[in-house]
């Protein structure tokens, strides 16, 4: 079936023949084209309502584009001069608060009242300007001239004039009147065209004014006598309006109806019926009844009051479509089918006509197709290769939105907002992604795929052990599995729970327990677990699927960030995994469409591709060379703005070069140009340059924007690697930037930090922070992998570990070219380990060997004694310091600047035979540790000099002669050598603090063999046994000047010394013993007697004080070893003592030799009872004992007692004094 066009033939054949400008294809008007097949129906029902008198307000219905204009047109063809059409397209300005409906009968008025000239309508007080040709105001004034002439003529008033005076020839008098009217004429045409138009408005005297008003504002109310007057004064009885239902306005057709019956009625028609005839869609009645709607009534009602429209019409015609969404594609096809026009696609076609069924529209837009078209593809005035659908979708969306339209020039157009965010969804979805794989890579991805597979099956065991619990043990709850012996908590199943069970074929048992209840176990099958867990019973099998999945998630996300980076409008709507936003404002691209676009044929457009991202290009010319679409669009949306897009895709090199060219060369400077398929280009060019400036820009600004790009491009970038090459040899920053980056995943930070590494240079100083050291240590071993470079290059990479503070723990794993280079710099952990790959596994890793094969690593070890000790103590007899004895001094030598534990240490881990005979053949340096270490002999060279070193005995000496216990003293004689061991005996007696011993001191001595004894002054006294010893090895004379050196009131000291003398008992004085002393010495077992009786017997020198102690401990002594006292001294001791027992003891020893008065003194001093023995007759009692009988019967044969008795019952005798008053002591 063929549809025919609605056109008129003339146009439709220019149409056809392409009578376009150029030769092109012609442009369609979009005037009312009447066809008779389509409209002849509508035309005559119209005349038909003419005919009847009482239908005066006639509707026309139909949607937009049905043809109700070519309809109106062709019947006010038809009745001529009887029919006025009024159209509104728009509204001129109105008065503020002033209601549509006035507006739309301000305009209605001024149309009718120009549609005829003021010359119509002489008597209208409707004013305006009317143009008045200079033809008819000559005319005009010639026939005033001549009413004038005749007037004066007829009165005989006409003036008399010497030119045409009745003397002259009738030539010149006529002549002269010609003349004469020919300026008056001219002189009234002039001053017509000069007050042509002009009122006055106002006129003013002396203070007083006249005002005149030309105009009124214009309503139907005010200017009713004017419509009324133009009715009669015109042939018109037909009255059309046209597009009044533009302006949603239904209560101006009450008006114009209103108008209608005053004209009618009014007589004012002389027997004309008016009618007006009324172009409208039916919609506009739809707002008639929506109060009735808001107010609560029910949809019949309201629709009825909206149906009533029949009020305002007397007779509605309405308009069948011949043009619907169906037919619309066929009459598009036609539309666009001439071969001189640029073909569009059918699909579009169809779409379009799926939205659009306006045939003016459909005119426009194939209209606009046609110009752009011819100016941007056919005559090349756009980019190159410009997709006709495009065009002509953007033709499209310029009939639907125009206001939109003209802001894509400004780049402030919805479609620009779509581009824009649609730039921010591809960024945000992309870096989603890159995260994404960043935890795949890192093996997060898959240990949450296993921490939730473990949640799931520990779930569905759960579920099913506690499931049999419920049968077999009803009153337990499930507590825990076992796998074999090894037990889980009920909560605890995570993913080693499943690998113990997984591996191999162990037993599960389920555990119930309760408070008070025996536990009890429940196996599980193996073949029912496996049912449990869906045939999972392998742990090779446990994370298999997991990683197969992962994988397969790995690859789509890396097909989605390619598919991302080119992607355009069509590729965003088809994927609503691509999304804006995060949380609940997450939008789709598609979301994003229905809130910024405002039609759905736009949004179809753009979801179907024909409105693309590079629709700015559609829409103007461009100059310049020839650049693709995907370039130019490039220029205009990011260069020309300046917004840098660093995902924007080029589908070609050529596409950069072409930026490159078009643009200005500033354009690198700015950060349009932070593009990564630009920069990929620069960086493959042989000039350094643009690249740099680039690079130099984001270093040197360093903001969000150069800081993102620089995370963007180090991630995705395929020149990565040179960028971060060339950024190494100048930016500080390189390395914290690229290790601390959040979107580099491992192998590309590896890969980059490896390029930067060998383009460091030394000159630079990097921020080498905790992170850097921390990543370079961890990763040095892939870092430094095998590479053609030249050893500058790798010599800086080196330094640059080492200025990081690296230290490398492994240098087996790196190339031997880049281990010596390490070794050189001495960065690397000092390590058994290391050592053996430095050194090419040497059977001992002593000092000599090292040096032998490596002097700069036997330096290292030098350098770092604390790690080189402890590996060689970590060998475990694997290893020694030194291994040759011949080699033990000089690598001694080399020991300079070590601590003395260090050197002691590294002596103590050489081989047993390395030994210092002489410590002049190593330096002094070393003594303190050699000495320490006990790898030094006593001998007396060694003990001299080592003393004269450290100014006396420290205690490393000490050691090293307590451990030898002797001195080895040579076969040198000769008084100097003897004072020099003299000496040496001085330095040894006096080092208690280092040799507390005195007897190790003493004996050291000895092992001296001195020749002569040492002064007691020239000996530190000190308490203990040294004084005793010195006496028993004869190094001191036994005088009595060596224990005046010594302290004499400490007992220990004084007697040891005492038990070591032979000669104390004859030089003893009492300024050696003091009196506690003396009862000390007197009540000692292992004091020799003989020393004992000396200072009994000279117990009034030694005890000058009533000492009590001192005396008893005499009388002690004198009791026991029956040493003599003198009378005096018994008498002493009894005073001060007033011991009965041993004071009767010793009176009874002295017997005879002491007299009767000095025993009853001495007994006086006892106190009582014995004080009673100087009062005669008095009787006292006193214990009965031997010493008592025979010391009382000698008083009482001296006759100082008169009676003796002795008691039986008890062990007592009593006596009595005699009363012989001359007897000496009695009272």
């Amino acid at each position: 079936m063929e549809l025919r066009l609605p056109w008129r033939g003339s146009d439709g054949e220019r149409f056809r023949r392409g009578d376009g400008a150029a030769g092109g294809p012609a442009l369609l008007p979009l005037t009312p084209e009447y066809d008779p097949g389509q409209h002849s129906t509508y035309v005559e029902s119209l005349t038909q309502a003419l005919a009847d008198e009482g239908v005066r307000n006639i509707a026309l219905t139909g949607r937009y584009g049905v043809g109700k204009s070519s309809v109106l047109s062709e019947f006010a063809a038809r009745h001529g001069d009887r029919v006025l059409s009024l159209s509104l397209s728009t509204l001129g300005p109105g008065e503020e608060k002033e209601s549509a409906t006035n507006q739309i009968e301000k305009e209605l008025v001024k149309q009718l009242l120009h549609s005829r000239p003021p010359r119509v309508l002489p008597q209208s007080r409707y004013r305006r300007i009317e143009s008045l040709s200079v033809g008819r105001a000559a005319a005009g004034s010639a026939v005033q001239l001549a009413v004038a002439g005749g007037v004066l003529w007829f009165f005989g008033l006409y003036p008399r004039v010497a030119v045409a005076a009745a003397g002259q020839s009738w030539l010149v008098r006529i002549g002269a009147a010609l003349l004469f009217a020919g300026l008056i004429t001219a002189a009234l045409t002039w001053i017509r065209l000069a007050v042509h138009n002009r009122v006055v408005s106002s006129v003013s005297a002396a203070g007083a004014s006249i005002s005149l008003t030309d105009k009124e504002a214009s309503y139907f109310d005010k200017y009713l006598d004017e419509i009324v007057y133009y009715f009669e004064r015109v042939p018109v009885d037909v009255v059309v309006f046209e597009d009044l239902d533009r302006f949603n306005d239904p209560q101006i057709f009450e008006a114009l109806r209103e108008l209608n019956s005053l004209l009618n009625a009014a007589g004012a028609a002389y027997g004309k019926t008016i009618r007006f005839v009324y172009a409208l869609k039916d919609s506009i009645f739809e707002r008639l009844g929506q109060d009735s709607w808001d107010a609560g009534h029910d949809a019949a009602t309201s629709e009825a009051v909206r149906a009533n429209r029949t009020k305002f019409f007397d007779l509605v015609v309405p308009m069948v479509p011949f043009i619907t969404h169906r037919t619309s594609r066929d009459l598009l096809s036609q539309l666009l089918s001439e071969e001189a026009l640029v073909p569009v696609s059918p699909k579009l076609i169809d779409l379009t006509a799926r939205h659009i069924t306006d045939m003016r529209m459909l005119k426009n837009i194939r209209n606009e197709y046609v110009v752009f078209a011819a100016r941007l593809i056919t005559q090349e005035h756009g980019v190159s290769k410009l997709r006709a659908d495009s065009v002509f979708a953007m033709m499209i969306y310029k009939n639907l939105h125009l206001a939109d339209f003209e802001r894509i020039q400004l780049g402030r157009s919805d479609l620009d907002s779509v581009y824009w965010q649609s730039r921010e969804l591809i960024r945000q979805s992309i870096e989603i992604r890159r995260t994404r794989l960043q935890g795949i890579a890192a093996g997060k991805a898959l240990a949450h795929a296993l921490e939730q597979k473990a949640s799931d099956h520990a779930n569905r065991l759960r579920w099913y052990a506690e499931s049999l619990g419920q049968v077999g043990f009803p009153h337990l709850k499930l507590s825990g599995f076992q796998v074999d012996n090894q037990a889980f908590d009920v909560g605890d199943l995570s993913d080693g729970f499943w690998r113990a069970l997984l591996s191999g074929s162990p037993e599960l048992r389920a555990v119930f327990s309760a408070q008070y209840q025996a536990t009890q176990a429940l196996a599980i099958a193996r073949d029912h677990l496996g049912e449990l867990l869906r045939g999972t019973l392998s742990v090779d099998e446990w994370d298999e699927r997991e990683q197969d999945e992962i994988e397969a998630e790995r690859n789509a996300l890396t097909e989605e960030i390619d598919l991302l980076r080119r992607a355009g409008f069509d590729n965003l709507s088809g994927h609503p995994d691509f999304v804006l936003g995060s949380g609940d404002e997450r939008r789709t691209f598609d979301d994003l469409l229905e809130s910024t676009l405002k039609s759905e044929v736009a949004r179809d457009l753009v979801r179907h591709g024909y409105i693309d991202q590079n629709f700015p290009l559609y829409v103007a010319q461009y100059y310049g060379d020839r650049v693709s679409a995907v370039a130019m669009n490039f220029i205009v949306q990011h260069v020309q703005t300046n917004k840098p897009e660093p995902y924007y895709s080029f589908p070609s090199t050529e596409d950069v070069v072409s930026v490159l060219r078009e643009t200005r060369a500033e354009f690198l400077d700015q950060q349009s140009a932070y593009n990564i398929a630009i920069l990929d280009h620069l960086l493959e060019l042989p000039d350094p340059a643009n690249a740099n400036t680039v690079l130099d820009r984001i270093v040197d600004l360093d903001g969000p924007q150069e800081r993102s790009f620089l995370d963007t491009y180090l991630s995705d970038g395929a020149g990565a690697r040179e960028a971060a090459s060339r950024l190494a040899r100048s930016w500080k920053l390189i390395f914290r930037r690229l290790i601390e980056s959040p979107t580099l995943d491992d192998a590309r930070r590896l890969e980059l930090v490896s390029a930067a590494l060998e383009q460091a240079r030394v000159k630079v100083r990097y921020e080498l922070g905790d992170s850097v050291r921390a990543y370079l240590q961890g990763n040095y071993a892939n870092l430094m992998r095998p590479v053609d470079v030249a050893v500058a290059v790798a010599q800086n990479a080196v330094a640059l570990l080492g200025r990081a503070g690296v230290v490398i723990d492994d240098l087996a794993a790196l190339d031997p070219g880049v281990r010596r280079l390490v070794i050189a710099d001495d960065i690397y952990e000092l390590t058994a380990s290391n050592l053996r790959a430095a050194l090419g596994d040497p059977e001992t890793l002593s000092l000599d060997v090292i040096r032998a094969i490596d002097a700069g690593v036997f330096e290292d070890c030098i350098a770092r004694p604390a790690s080189y000790l402890d590996l060689v103590g970590a060998e475990q007899g694997g290893s020694v310091t030194v291994s040759d004895p011949a080699a033990f001094p000089w690598v001694l030598a080399s020991l300079v600047g070590w601590k003395k534990p260090m050197i002691a240490q590294l002596c103590r881990l050489a081989a047993k035979g390395c030994r210092i005979e002489d410590l002049s053949d190593v330096p002094k340096g070393v003594w303190h540790g050699v000495v320490l270490a006990r790898r030094c002999s006593p001998t007396f060279s060694n003990v001299a000099r080592y003393v004269e070193y450290a100014q006396g005995m420290d205690a490393d000496l000490a050691g090293l002669l307590t451990e030898a216990g002797a001195i080895k003293v040579g076969a040198r004689g000769g008084k100097a050598y003897e004072e020099q061991k003299l000496e040496m005996a001085k330095v040894v007696l006096n080092s208690s603090a280092t040799i507390p011993s005195p007897k190790t001191r003493v004996g050291l001595v000895t092992s001296l063999d001195l020749q002569r004894a040492v002064r007691p002054d020239e000996i530190d006294p000190e308490e203990g046994h040294l004084l005793g010893l010195l006496l028993e090895n004869r190094i001191c004379t036994d005088t009595v000047e060596v224990f005046q050196r010594f302290r004499t009131d400490d007992w220990n000291t004084l007697s040891f010394g005492i038990e070591r003398s032979q000669n104390f008992a004859k030089f003893v004085v009492p300024e050696l013993l003091d009196e506690q002393v003396v009862a000390r010495l007197l009540s000692s077992p292992s004091i020799d007697e003989g020393i004992k009786e000396v200072v009994v017997a000279r117990l009034s020198e030694f005890v000058p004080s009533d000492d009590k102690g001192a005396l008893r401990a005499a009388g002690k002594f004198a009791a026991v070893s029956g040493s003599g006292l003198a009378a005096d001294q018994v008498a002493r001791i009894a005073r001060v003592t007033t011991d009965r027992a041993l004071v009767i003891r010793l009176v009874d020893q002295l017997g005879d030799t002491i007299t009767p008065e000095a025993m009853v003194l001495a007994l006086v001093a006892l106190g009582a009872p014995y004080t009673d023995l100087s009062k005669p007759g008095a009787e006292i009692t006193v214990p009965n004992d031997p010493h008592h009988q025979a010391v009382f019967n000698r008083l009482r044969r001296a006759g100082r007692l008169s009676k003796v008795s002795v008691r039986r019952v008890k062990p007592e005798m009593t006596v009595t004094v005699a009363w012989n008053k001359d007897t000496p002591g009695l009272s």
